[in-house]
């Protein structure tokens, strides 16, 4: 009885430190739910994580923490019921829909935040609060050229004008256009001259661009408008059940800087190298995180990691894989053998293969290199490594013939694993070895004849040599082992579009859109397909709505043009082809427009002319 009554009056005083609590401090407010979660208090720990992200947006720390929690029964039941009320009772509520929607997605249901922010946009395409937070998303997956598509859309309607900005500005920089970062930044500042988080990116960014002076400065001025971001605290963590030791609000794992998608293994990002010292010491047993936990995290991590992969989440799983290979790399980690070999395999392998289907696999060669020269006969060593050099072919020539003879590798070995078989094919691909994919793919299937990904390759393939009927046949045989896929059904409606078989098509994908009436490819091929039927009003339709949701989409931008030289509109027609020709997409619709207007190929009436011409 005695312990009944002390766990209450525990709970009561928890519960009175809410109040207590410097209310502009996220760090107390994120500590505080960590104490919440470990008296089995779930909701009171939400709403606490929930305090601490409203002040700090950007916290990781406390993100994951709040992901963690959700997920326990019941957690966010009260807070989602509440939210699903007043939007039934007031369907023009936009604020408590949006509200609803980034809840879904702070808590992890990622899928329900697509859709109801997707709602919102269908209803209002100038929502810009609602097309930041669909850029978020897009963000923490590691799409970030889609992120950057939503966030520049945002920005250009004024709306969340300064996180959509930033936001904008850090994914420019993530995908190297260091330039363009430092521009957007400048407008940024130029406003709001002491937004330290801004500050602070354009010092990693000078950084990158070799301009330290400028980037210590603006490293300074960061630290002055916010002191936080330079002075160390101890953010508690449920991912790794004791203190992450994390220097910052912004920075919350020990071994990494403020960027959340960008890997660190090299610690070529300006103002890495003190945060990896700082993990190192850590690891050390000088700081708090002794070898054994080192170790303990790196496992947890990768065990998160490969959660987040299996969801295609490869953005939060490259971060923390390379989390877990920076930990046990650290000098007293890697005297541990085997444990800590073991675990830096499972976390290079991880970091590298995120990266390849993050279309960055040149990255990942440095490593993968350190990889091969201890396991040179490796199934899934090989297989990465090929595909992050066979990405690496356009800058290096050379790298194509070191892909090939990786795969050819593999390919003389007793590989029994589907998944890693396929991806093999797809890094061949990725190459034009159409001859080599194909074997990789049909292995693939000899493992698993169920395995429905590998039979859209080949039958996408298949169309593209002009074999509809056997491309067709695998696309049965997919959908008869997944009834409904999407990927199937959106393949097997392109091999009716150029069998000619439009009506078969069209049906196939309103079927699709029934389910899921902002999917942009359906909506793109669903032109094509009413274009080919001689449907131009209803043709219409579908243009205005994707331009509506995607306004650069480039198949949407062609056919508008198409639709307009229909009607013997071709100035018209030639000036849509003109903009869509001087955008940087690499895109069959891009070089069909670029040859439209070199020669001059429009007003015949019919809308493939200029494709077939080109």
């Amino acid at each position: 009885m005695s312990s009944v009554l002390s766990a209450g009056r525990d709970v009561e005083l928890l519960c009175a430190l809410i109040e207590r609590v410097d209310q502009q401090d996220p760090g107390a407010f994120n500590n505080l739910g960590v104490l919440y979660h470990s008296r089995g208090l779930h909701a009171e720990a939400v709403d606490a994580f929930l305090r601490a992200l409203a002040i700090s947006p950007r916290m990781r720390i406390a993100a994951r923490n709040l992901e963690i929690t959700a997920a326990q029964p019941g957690a966010c039941d009260a807070l989602m019921a509440a939210l699903d009320a007043r939007v039934a009772d007031d369907p023009d509520d936009r604020a408590a829909a949006l509200e609803r929607a980034r809840l879904s997605r702070l808590v992890g249901r990622s899928n329900a935040a697509i859709r109801q922010l997707e709602t919102l946009i269908a209803e209002d395409p100038d929502d810009a609060a609602a097309l930041f937070e669909r850029g978020l998303i897009e963000q923490r997956a590691g799409d970030l050229r889609r992120a950057q598509r939503w966030f520049e859309r945002a920005v250009n309607l004024g709306g969340t004008d300064t996180d959509a900005r930033l936001h904008l500005a850090e994914v420019l920089y993530q995908r190297g256009q260091n330039e363009q970062a430092l521009e957007c930044l400048g407008v940024l500042l130029a406003q709001h001259a002491d937004r330290a988080d801004a500050h602070r990116l354009r010092g990693f960014v000078l950084g990158d661009m070799g301009r330290h002076d400028a980037a210590i400065a603006s490293e300074r001025i960061a630290a002055q408008l916010n002191p936080a971001l330079s002075a160390a605290q101890i953010d508690l963590s449920l991912e790794s059940d004791g203190f992450a030791g994390a220097p910052t609000a912004l920075d919350p794992w020990p071994v990494r800087g403020m960027m959340s998608l960008e890997p660190e293994g090299t610690r070529a990002r300006y103002g890495l190298g003190p945060a990896a010292t700082r993990g190192t010491l850590l690891v050390n047993g000088t700081g708090h995180d002794p070898v054994a936990r080192a170790l303990t995290d790196a496992a947890r991590a990768c065990d998160d990691a490969d959660g987040y992969a299996s969801r295609t989440v490869h953005g939060e799983a490259l971060e923390r894989y390379a989390r877990a290979r920076l930990l046990v790399e650290a000098p007293a980690v890697a005297e541990m053998e085997p444990a800590g070999q073991v675990i830096w395999q499972r976390a290079t392998l991880g970091e590298a293969r995120s990266l390849c289907l993050l279309g960055r696999g040149a990255e990942a060669l440095p490593t993968l290199k350190r990889a091969g020269a201890v396991w040179p006969h490796h199934p899934e060593v090989l297989a990465v490594f090929a595909f992050a050099a066979a990405s690496d072919v356009e800058r290096h020539a050379a790298s194509a013939e070191t892909a090939r003879a990786a795969m050819l590798r593999l390919l003389r070995q007793d590989v029994t694993s589907a998944a890693l078989l396929h991806f093999a094919g797809d890094a061949a691909l990725t190459m034009h070895d159409e001859a080599l994919a194909l074997g990789f793919y049909r292995r693939a299937l000899a493992q698993d004849p169920a395995r429905p990904t590998a039979r859209v390759a080949i039958a996408r393939m298949l169309r593209e040599r002009g074999d509809l009927l056997a491309a067709r046949l695998e696309l049965v045989a997919a959908l008869s082992a997944v009834p409904n896929w999407r990927d199937a059904v959106i393949e097997l409606a392109r091999v009716h579009r150029d069998a000619q078989r439009h009506a078969e098509a069209r049906w196939i994908l309103v079927d699709v859109l029934k389910r899921q009436p902002t999917d942009v490819d359906a909506l793109q091929l669903l032109i094509e397909v009413l274009v080919g039927e001689d449907r131009p009003h209803d043709a219409r339709i579908v243009v205005d709505r994707v331009l509506r949701h995607d306004p650069d989409n480039t198949g949407a931008r062609w056919f508008d043009g198409v639709l307009l030289a229909q009607q013997s509109r071709t100035r018209d027609a030639l000036a849509r082809w003109a903009g869509l020709a001087q955008t940087n997409e690499v895109d069959a619709f891009v070089e069909r427009a670029r040859h439209a207007v070199s020669h001059a190929v429009y007003g015949s009436g019919a809308p493939c002319d200029p494709a077939r011409v080109a």
